[in-house]
Parts: C-alpha cells; structure tokens; sequence
C-alpha cells in the first residue's frame, strides 16, 4: 500500500504557511503572551524647612516651594526630584533676599534611604541687612518740584531692607508726581548698593519727570442716552490746573457708582509738551437701563400669588429710576409706584417718593389703602446714608358692613 505523500516544492508557500500560524493559535495563548503593563514608579517624599528666621519668613518659602506645590504628584525618577530640590534652592534664596537676608546660605539633603524620601532644607539666613540711604532724584526740563524725603515715601532709615518697601516707594513717588502735572514721570534709572561689610543697603532712584502738564476740557465718548449735561455737573471740572489722575480716577468711580455704566475708562493722550493743555476723554460703555421680572408664591396667609415689575434706570437721561410693582394674590392686591432722582442739587444727594395702592379682602374684613412717601437721603462718610422725610397714608376698612 503506497502512502500518499506531500511534497512542498515552493518556498513561498513554506513562508505563507508559517505566516499563517498565528491565525490558528487559540484565543487563550493569544492572551497569555499579551505584555502586562505595570505602573510606572513614583517617588513620594516629605518636606522639611529648618533655620528660617522667623514663621512669617518660612510660610513665605513653603508657599513659594515647587516641591510643596507639587507634593501630590510626585516624581518619576531621582533625578526629577533633585530638579525640584535645585529649584527651591534658588527660590528660596530670592524669597530671603526680599526680606533683607542678602548673605545667606542654603543647603539641601535628599535622602532616599526613607520612605518617603526626606528632603531636608538647612537655611542659614545671616544677618539682616537695613536700607541706611535712600535718595531720590528728579531729571527733567523747567523747574522742577522738590523730591520727597525718605519719611514721605514710607521709608525709614535704619529698618530692614525689604525689597517691598522699594516697591511701594517707587509707586507712590509715580503716584505723588502723577496727581501734580506730571503723569508721564517714570523710574529712570534704581542704584542700590548692598555692602556687606556693614549689612547696609543704599538706594537712589532717578525720576524721570516727563513733560509738566495742564489739564483741559473734559470730553466724553459712547454715551446714548445718558445726558451729557448731567456728567459735568457730576464731574465738577476745573480747566486749566495741573494735570491730576487721582481727580480723574475719582470722576471715573463716581460715574461708576451711578449704575448707569458697565466701564469708564480714560482714552490714551497723545504725546505732549512741557506746559501744554491736554484735553482729557473718558470713553463709556452704557448699562442696559430697562429690565422686567415676573414671579410666583405660595403663603398660607395670602395663597397663590404673582409678582412682577418694570424698571427704567434713566429715564429722563440723567440716572432717574422708574420702578413700577404689581402684586396679584388671592386675598390682597398690590400697587407701588417709585421714583428716585440721583444726586439731587447736590453730589450723593438723592431724592425719593412713591405711591402704594393695595386692597385686602379676607373673610374678616375688606381693606382699601393708599401710602405715599416723599424724603431725601445724602450719602456721609462713605458707609453711611442718612436720610428724611415725610409719609402719608389713608385707608378705609370694613367690617361686618360698617366702615
């Protein structure tokens, strides 16, 4: 008996076959050989901040720490949290420098051999350095005014030399000079000289003054339906003195609080002369001023009900508010009418007067009443409004058919 025989004669067929093995292999190898993937190592680790000055100055370097930042997300590698550690070195030294800590040292101990790793700042602060000059120096054209003195600025000598304190100098000396004609005056020039010999620090700034300017007419843009005569009469202008941001910066917020504006902002100038009168813009951005609402209650003493109103925020042009109430409920009926002038005669003087019509029907008796209220309020000392005025009021009830 002769056994039938396959004889493979072609390569190619040979590599198709052994390609073709993988497609018979049963679901089961298929998974086992599959590779697991395993959660990629991370390294915690635990902070520790030692020597800082005081606890002020060590709250100031945990919340200015990357490794503190990034506590819950923890590195990768080593080499990532030695980055992190290096890191802090440097922010540590400019957050102790600020303070007036210019000599100090810094060193860091990462040890693995915890868990979690301890990392372990050392912090050598040295002595604390004091501002004993500060200078300040105007340079400009025409006569210029006299620079303040240390005390003026907030600057006392022999206290520590807080980077701070430079700042809020450098802003108020801009601020003073801004609100006496010169509102282009800017720092040319800060030399400060920390000599570590005597742990002292020495500052001059050099102003550049800018032009001395004039404040001119008081221009404004984008109103539509606010009264432009009503502005100026807010304003309270005076052409013609020295140029003055903080009474801009006033006008701005009192036109702010009118409620009548969603931004006041002042339009840029264009580059001006020493002694020259500048026109001053203010560019507005109006509020929408009418806005209606409607509601629904229900109360065991007056039952289903409905509220609604209409109000119009300027409705002569110049901020005067309309509001008219209406409440419709099952035993009670409810009309109010109000109606307020803003800054009446007078800057934050407002008068006030309304009417209210409301009629109650109970099974005990029916009440028709009218109210009416006229007074003023003046706002005083900023968080206080005080206020007059007289009210009036009539109504008729009746009860068991007598009135």
């Amino acid at each position: 008996m002769t056994l039938p025989i396959l004889r493979l004669h072609s390569l190619p067929f040979l590599c198709a076959l052994v390609l073709c093995l993988p497609l018979f292999a049963s679901p089961a190898f298929a998974e086992d050989a599959a590779p697991v993937a395993t959660p990629e190592a991370t390294f915690e680790y635990k902070l520790t901040i030692t020597g800082a000055p005081d606890d002020d100055i060590k709250e100031l370097l945990e919340s200015s720490s990357r490794l503190e930042q990034l506590i819950d997300t923890p590195p990768t590698s080593m080499a990532a949290l030695q980055r992190r550690a290096d890191e802090d070195v440097e922010g540590f030294n400019k957050v102790l420098r600020a303070e007036g800590y210019y000599g100090n040292k810094i060193t860091v101990d990462v040890d693995n051999s915890q868990k979690p790793i301890a990392v372990v700042y050392t912090i050598v602060p040295g002595a604390l350095f004091r501002i004993t000059r500060f200078d300040v120096k105007y340079d400009g054209i025409g006569k210029l005014p006299t620079p303040p003195k240390p005390s003026e600025i907030g600057i006392k000598i022999g206290e520590p030399a807080r980077s701070q304190l430079i700042l809020n100098a450098r802003r108020q000396i801009l601020a003073d000079l801004a609100n006496t004609g010169f509102p282009d005056a800017k720092v040319a020039d800060q030399d400060i000289v920390v000599d570590f010999a005597t742990t002292g620090m020495e500052a001059v700034l050099t102003i550049d003054m800018g032009p001395r300017l004039m404040m001119g007419q008081l221009s404004f843009e984008g109103l539509e339906t606010v009264e432009e005569n009503y502005l100026r009469r807010l304003a309270e202008w005076d052409p013609g003195v020295l140029y003055d941001s903080a009474k801009i910066d006033t006008i701005r917020r009192r036109y702010m609080r009118t409620g009548l504006f969603t931004s006041v902002r002042l339009k840029p100038r264009k580059t001006a002369t020493n002694g020259e009168v500048v026109p001053v813009t203010l560019i507005f951005v109006e509020r929408a001023s009418r806005s209606v609402g409607v509601g629904a209650s229900v109360s065991t003493s007056d039952g289903f009900g409905t509220q609604s109103y209409w109000e119009h925020r300027n409705f002569f042009g110049e901020g005067e508010k309309v509001r008219v109430d209406l409440v419709v409920a099952e035993i009670r009926r409810g009309l109010r009418l109000a109606y307020t002038k803003p800054n009446y005669r007078k800057i934050d003087q407002n008068f006030n007067a309304n009417i209210d019509l409301s009629h109650e029907n109970t099974d005990a008796y029916n009440e028709d009443s009218i109210s009416t209220f006229v007074g003023l309020d003046r706002r005083w000392r900023k968080r206080w409004v005080l206020g007059i005025g007289a009210s009036l009021e009539y109504a008729t009830i009746e009860d068991d058919g007598d009135t």
